[in-house]
């Protein structure tokens, strides 16, 4: 997973039935909780025209990838590609499909792993968004007008934690996959009783979008 938000979105209409205000609630704080790290070396992205081609005459050569890679990083080719949907079922802020173009950047080999990030906070003193206490003022402000306050359990440092469901389920409640686990963090990714020991080389999850 990369770092992804969930900000100022509702569902489109299905035959599920409508969303709760308790599945809104989840959704926006699986936006706040969850994600993934993966450091890119990212240039300017710019609208491409309609005839654009996946050239890039910008980028370096092979012999000069090879010579200024980065350590543990890999040179990612530009090019266009079409960006978005026009599905009427989709989010207002996919919408239209558009062509973009991209120039090339370094990547990451890998994701960030569990060694690598308790390193980064061993360094900088670091606290993620899911060890720290959730402000109801300002997640209030993030859901729909009306939505009751959540018990106080509720709003203790934690995440969303993805658990298989053992068979089907209402599509309208993300709970009953997504439920919120207090005590989830990086460090604990399924929960309290859970550790990264012996994973120092997975990728560090239960990090989200506004962390580093």
């Amino acid at each position: 997973m990369h770092f992804w938000q969930i900000k100022g979105r509702s569902l489109p209409p299905s035959g599920t039935g409508t969303i709760s205000k308790g599945a809104q609630l989840a959704l926006w704080l699986c936006g706040l909780h969850l994600g993934i790290g993966s450091v890119l070396l990212v240039s300017s992205g710019r609208m491409a025209t309609p005839n654009a081609t996946a050239s890039n005459p910008d980028e370096p050569s092979g012999g000069q990838v090879r010579r200024k890679a980065p350590p543990a990083m890999v040179w990612i080719p530009g090019g266009a590609f079409l960006m978005g949907t026009s599905d009427k079922e989709s989010f207002p802020n996919e919408r239209p499909a558009h062509l973009v173009r991209v120039q090339g950047f370094w990547m990451d080999e890998h994701d960030v792993t569990n060694a690598e990030f308790s390193k980064f906070v061993e360094a900088t003193g670091y606290v993620t968004t899911a060890e720290r206490e959730i402000d109801w003022e300002a997640l209030q402000k993030e859901l729909p007008p009306g939505t009751p306050k959540p018990d106080d359990s509720a709003l203790a440092p934690g995440s969303l934690v993805f658990t298989p469901t053992s068979g089907p389920v209402p599509l309208n409640d993300l709970s009953a996959w997504w439920p919120w686990v207090p005590g989830a963090n990086w460090r604990h990714p399924e929960g309290p009783e859970s550790s990264i020991q012996g994973r120092e080389n997975h990728p560090v999850v239960q990090v989200p979008w506004y962390d580093p």
